[in-house]
C-alpha cells in the first residue's frame, strides 16, 4: 500500500471523496489518502505539488468533470492540453461523466429515493449539474444538505451499476 492523492476540482468533489464510503474504500487500499482541491491553486504551485507527489513515489489521480466534448478520448486530450504545464500522466487523469453530481446520485438506493421523494434512475451517466438540481429541488433544506445526506448513504456497489465512469474509476483506483 502507498499514498494516494485524489486531486479534485471543487468543494462538491472534495465532499464526495471525503464521504464515509469513498474514504473508507480508499483507506482499505492505501496507507495514506489525501483529497486535495486543485482549482484555487496557481498552476505553478500545482505543478510543483504534483512533482513532489512523484518525487515521493506516491500515486495521484487527477479528477475532472467531462462537462462537454465530442467523446471521452478527445475530452481527456483537451484536459491534458489545458493543463500541459503539469505534465500529467494520461493514465492518472480520470473524467467524471458528466459531473460529480452524477456520481452522488448513482450511489443512492431505492429506499433513499423513496424516503426523500427522488426519482429512481437506472443510469446517471447523462446527469448534469442542472439535471441533478432539478431532481432534488424542494426535497432538502439546501443543496449542500442533500449532498451530505447522499454521501452518508452512498453505496459504491449501487453506484458502479448506475454510472460507467464511476465504475471505471473504481476499477482503476479501488
Amino acid at each position: 500500500m502507498t499514498r494516494i492523492y485524489i486531486l479534485v476540482e471543487g468543494d462538491d468533489d472534495k465532499r464526495f471523496f471525503d464521504g464515509p464510503a469513498m474514504k473508507s474504500a480508499l483507506e482499505r487500499k492505501y496507507r495514506e489518502v489525501h483529497i486535495v482541491k486543485y482549482s484555487p491553486m496557481p498552476i505553478e504551485s500545482l505543478a510543483r505539488f504534483i512533482e513532489g507527489i512523484r518525487a515521493n513515489e506516491a500515486m495521484y489521480v487527477f479528477v475532472h468533470d467531462y462537462d462537454h466534448g465530442e467523446c471521452m478520448p478527445s475530452r481527456k486530450q483537451e484536459i491534458l492540453q489545458y493543463y500541459h504545464q503539469l505534465n500529467l500522466d494520461a493514465e492518472r487523469v480520470l473524467v467524471v461523466v458528466h459531473e460529480i453530481e452524477s456520481w452522488y446520485y448513482a450511489g443512492i438506493n431505492e429506499r433513499f429515493c423513496n424516503r426523500c421523494g427522488l426519482a429512481k434512475l437506472s443510469s446517471t451517466e447523462g446527469l448534469s449539474k442542472s439535471g441533478f438540481n432539478a431532481l432534488i429541488e424542494g426535497k432538502f433544506g439546501s443543496r449542500i444538505a442533500c449532498l451530505i445526506d447522499m454521501v452518508r448513504n452512498f453505496s459504491i456497489q449501487v453506484a458502479t451499476r448506475k454510472n460507467e465512469s464511476f465504475a471505471y474509476f473504481c476499477g482503476k483506483v479501488l
